[in-house]
């Protein structure tokens, strides 16, 4: 069903780069409304991303077939024929919009179709439209061939679409439900008596577990948790309590990463050593951390009836047919679940929220939304996001209830060190963030003298253009990335001498970019692994590396992959792209250091123009009032190392900043004179 909607658009000619549907409003009058909305929603997300990789000019992953001929088989069309440029694994085309092209460097769209299946003999296609299967055979008969080149996987929002049409159709009415559709619906106060130790939190954290307690016979709380403000801590020592049970009944907790999730149920399993009695996890055995095996009851069809807690990620929450026998999948009955604890809430849709009540219909009745609007919101295409649809549930409640007292905002943070706390607070917490006591810079004996904050600012001609890759839809910057891998280098040689101690660089350091191509380029360069080796969206990248390499590798990653986790120490690659613009992605990237961020890239570019409107004027300006900023502008790798290398000795003095030029007659490595490090005081 999905398909066809999408396929339809597609080969009606909509092709352009912009969103159909309207904004989005914050209060709904019915369930069907919503849901059907919902469900429009998530057909224009795909038709979006699929008429992307239609449009693309390059790309490097499709099968072209030649002396082919056209027949049908099940309702799909068959392109029989000779097969060539086979991927690595037919993976790459099953449950895929794909664009079916006349061959050639920029060969002709004919349609857009949906792979089934691919093989070395034959590709099978669906949806391809009656008048153009007769171009599509011309094509495929040809001596030069036809290209069918994979745009967009829709393999598990197939159900998505059908749970929502069965949303907008739903005749129960869980208690739960006025509160989603109409979230200024007001919300019964009850008890606030703490059935918890109020001596395990702050006054923000007591106060919120309070907040859910007054809302247990119904509603939905928000709790909002800003880096390192302990909303784990919330919901594992607060809310799962065994003397929270009789208020919250039933629990499910939900996140929409397994990182997430194992990390709230490690919290539970520190504190509570009878937890394994009444909490479990449920899901893929393979995606569970191994230290929380023993919680492990199975997937989603599991008997968890006598657990009062049980932790799953979010497509599983809301599934609501089990596994297939005989080709059909059957129908789960309803959860009994009373509560819904969702983690990183900032993060999951409208439909995941829709999904998880529908699976709860008979009895959900508090939903508590623990996350953070100012980091990265749920993922769809960008022209969705500028009209509304981007944003999550907790941010509409939160919009529609304004100044609410079913809202709380964590304050105290324990990650950050206070010069990075600092600049976070002010770009996207208004001042508000306060440090906890044991929060700690690069210790003031180091050559950093406690700075937290280093700006390698990269001028012409060091600096070059960002590459959009086509065959990735993403972009890479070859001379930043090499500069960051100088710094990481230089960090893991002095580490001590900056006062951030011996670092073990696949545990407590990490490199983080907005873009898949970079993180690919980057991997490259930590790893010592050719770059056709490491996977891309553009690449297979199947080889399977040893483990003390995949150790590095894995330190490599995007910041939508890193929201959730923390470094000692973080190097930011940003690129001057208009991803970096999103004041959002700035956040989550600062956020994950505890004590010293390394920011390597065009800076003084970031802190012009729109991005500097975004948060880079602010952050440049706190870089060189309290940290280190360092103009490099010599394209030598070996001279970037030597400025690199005089950090340790050229920066005297709290609040100085050292910008060194390099000078091509000086010895590579060598510390460049007085006349070429200029001290200047914020």
């Amino acid at each position: 069903m999905l398909t066809q909607h999408v396929l339809d658009a597609l080969n009606d000619g909509r092709l352009q780069q912009q969103c159909a549907l309207a904004a989005p409003a914050n209060e709904f009058a019915s369930v069907k409304e919503y849901g059907l909305l919902l469900g429009d929603a998530l057909v224009e997300d795909n038709r979006l991303n699929a008429a992307a990789g239609m449009q693309g000019k390059a790309y490097e992953k499709y099968v072209k077939v030649t002396d082919g001929s056209i027949g049908h088989e099940n309702g799909a069309t068959v392109v029989r024929g000779r097969v060539e440029k086979f991927p690595s694994t037919s993976s790459a085309f099953h449950g895929m919009f794909v664009a079916v092209r006349k061959s050639g460097e920029h060969g002709a769209l004919i349609c857009a179709a949906f792979c089934t299946s691919a093989t070395k003999e034959r590709v099978l296609l669906k949806g391809i439209p009656p008048d153009r299967v007769s171009d599509v055979q011309a094509a495929a008969c040809t001596p030069s061939g036809l290209h069918v080149v994979p745009t967009h996987r829709v393999q598990f929002q197939v159900d998505d679409l059908e749970a929502l049409h069965a949303f907008a159709d739903m005749q129960d009415r869980p208690p739960v439900l006025p509160y989603l559709l109409r979230p200024r619906v007001p919300q019964g106060g009850g008890p606030t008596t703490t059935h918890v130790a109020a001596d395990t939190f702050n006054a923000e954290q007591l106060a919120a577990v309070r907040m859910v307690e007054a809302h247990a016979a119904g509603g939905i709380v928000a709790i909002q948790g800003p880096p390192g403000t302990g909303k784990s801590h919330v919901i594992a020592r607060g809310l799962l309590s065994p003397a929270m049970g009789p208020l919250l009944g039933r629990i499910l907790v939900v996140c929409n990463s397994n990182q997430g999730l194992d990390s709230v149920l490690d919290k539970l399993n520190k504190t509570n050593p009878d937890a394994h009695s009444w909490a479990c996890r449920i899901g893929h055995d393979e995606k569970v951390n191994e230290l929380l095996k023993s919680y492990y009851r199975g997937d989603v069809e599991a008997d968890v009836t006598g657990f009062r807690v049980v932790f799953t990620v979010g497509y599983q929450a809301g599934r609501l047919k089990g596994k297939k026998v005989d080709g059909v999948a059957p129908e789960l009955p309803p959860r009994n679940f009373d509560t819904v604890i969702y983690d990183e809430a900032s993060r999951a849709g409208e439909s995941d929220i829709a999904k998880v009540v529908l699976a709860n219909r008979t009895t959900l009745r508090l939903i508590v939304l623990v996350g953070d609007q100012e980091q990265l919101p749920p993922i769809v295409h960008e022209a969705m996001q500028a009209t509304g649809f981007g944003r999550s549930c907790m941010e509409r409640i939160l919009v529609a209830r304004a100044a609410s007292p079913t809202h709380i905002m964590l304050k105290e943070q324990h990650r950050m060190a206070p010069q990075i706390s600092a600049i976070v607070s002010e770009l996207s917490y208004r001042g508000e963030l306060r440090c906890g006591p044991t929060v700690r810079g690069p210790d003031v004996n180091g050559a950093l003298r406690g700075r937290s904050l280093i700006g390698i600012n990269l001028l012409p001609p060091f600096a070059e253009e960002d590459q959009f890759v086509g065959s990735a839809r993403s972009f890479v910057n070859r001379a930043e990335a090499k500069a960051a891998h100088a710094v990481w280098r230089w960090l893991k040689r002095h580490g001590d001498a900056l006062g951030v101690g011996g670092l073990c660089m696949a545990e407590q350091c990490a490199i983080i970019t907005n873009h898949l191509e970079q993180r690919a380029e980057l991997q490259a360069l930590i790893g010592n692994v050719p770059r056709d080796q490491i996977a891309s969206p553009g690449r297979s990248g199947s080889v399977k590396h040893p483990p003390e390499i995949k150790m590095l590798l894995d330190t490599v990653d995007t910041v939508d992959a890193y929201q959730g986790s923390e470094r000692d120490v973080v190097v930011l690659s940003p690129l001057a792209t208009k991803r970096a613009g999103d004041r959002r992605l700035l956040n989550v990237g600062l956020s994950r250091a505890k004590r010293l961020v390394v920011i390597v890239g065009a800076l003084d570019t970031l802190a012009a123009g729109e991005h500097g409107e975004m948060g880079w004027r602010q952050l440049v300006q706190h870089v060189r009032e309290h940290g280190v900023l360092l103009d490099v502008c010599q394209p030598n790798m070996a001279d970037l190392t030597g400025q690199l290398e005089q950090i340790v000795q050229a920066v005297n003095g709290v609040g100085s900043q050292a910008t060194v030029v390099a000078d091509s007659s000086q010895e590579a490595g060598s510390v460049t004179p007085t006349r070429n490090v200029r001290q200047r005081t914020g």
